[in-house]
């Protein structure tokens, strides 16, 4: 039988490059973080987050592509 959980290295890796992502996303403005978040992880759908948001759906666009 073949161990295949991941070692200590790419235990190591794994976490680095979440410290990695989780930096860059601090670097966009909050509002194009929270759409982008909200629809990447989220899974709501452009038109849910605008009207999560109160905003209209073309904000929604423009702070998702911007981010």
């Amino acid at each position: 039988m073949t161990d295949t959980a991941p070692g200590p290295l790419e235990r190591c890796l794994a976490k680095e490059q979440q410290r990695a992502w989780q930096r860059a996303l601090l670097t966009l403005p909050e509002k194009n973080r929270d759409a982008l978040l909200m629809h990447v992880w989220g899974d709501c759908s452009y038109e849910e987050i605008a009207s999560f948001l109160g905003v209209p759906l073309t904000t929604v666009e423009g702070r998702i592509h911007r981010a």
